[in-house]
């Protein structure tokens, strides 16, 4: 990676609580979440539907992208064919999307109407045609997300924050943390779609720095142990024990010698 995006990947995580506390309550939330704990690229991100959102199960199926062809918004087939994935959702998203789910039933009953002026139909997957009001990344009053919705946080956050933030960043560090936390390469691989472990391989081989520091007090602590095992300690007991076998010695020989002279 550049030294910009390491910048990002490797971020403290007093970085990232700054952009918790930033896009919490935002209208790009649901976007910065996905992101955040799933990994997700942008265009996934805006092109996830409802539909492809399992509460139950905890689960979220990723298998088309929101793409502008001809100044069009479409939803069409994801990047490659590994990209087609099933994601887990953590606790805290699962009870994130629960709630969003909740509040969602609620603008459907309480904006009904609001709703429906200011959706937009777009193009689905299978050329049909479908309101935007289906997508995860819709505002209660009906006003489609699309890609283009975080250039405006990505330029705020710089402004009000001082990060140098984009979206795709959010990918890394998710991978990146996923690494230190020993997920097993295929599996990362898999969550994050890509269609080569090699592409995954590389936050495994890139330590960021909180997995350097890890470590380092891991190999410290075990060079302490190692050399307590090899190093015997030297007690008062051990010494007076020694010097009265040395002592022996001396005086065995000398009776020895004395014998020798004498005959």
């Amino acid at each position: 990676y550049r030294r910009q995006r390491q910048m990002c990947i490797e971020t403290d995580r007093e970085e990232l609580a700054v952009l918790d506390d930033y896009f919490h309550g935002t209208n790009a939330e649901t976007a910065y979440l996905l992101g955040r704990y799933c990994g997700l690229r942008i265009n996934e991100c805006y092109g996830l539907k409802w539909s492809n959102v399992d509460l139950k199960n905890g689960t979220i199926l990723i298998d088309r992208q929101m793409q502008y062809q001809q100044g069009r918004i479409k939803l069409v087939s994801l990047k490659t064919r590994n990209a087609r994935r099933t994601i887990q959702m953590c606790d805290k998203l699962k009870a994130y999307f629960q709630s969003l789910a909740e509040r969602r039933e609620q603008d459907q009953l309480h904006l009904a109407d609001l709703r429906e002026q200011n959706q937009r139909i777009i193009e689905d997957l299978d050329g049909s045609k479908i309101s935007s009001t289906e997508l995860v990344n819709c505002l209660p009053d009906g006003k489609i997300q699309t890609v283009n919705s975080m250039k405006f946080h990505t330029r705020e956050v710089k402004a009000k924050c001082g990060i140098m933030f984009k979206y795709h960043y959010l990918r890394h560090t998710y991978g990146t943390m996923m690494a230190e936390l020993n997920t097993p390469q295929h599996l990362l691989c898999s969550q994050m779609g890509h269609g080569n472990i090699q592409v995954t391989q590389r936050y495994y081989i890139a330590l960021s720095k909180a997995g350097i520091d890890i470590y380092g007090k891991t190999s410290t602590g075990y060079n302490q142990q190692l050399l307590k095992r090899t190093r015997p300690e030297v007690t008062t007991s051990g010494l007076v024990s020694s010097i009265f076998i040395i002592l022996v010695s001396c005086f065995n020989i000398f009776q020895k010698l004395f014998h020798t002279l004498h005959h």
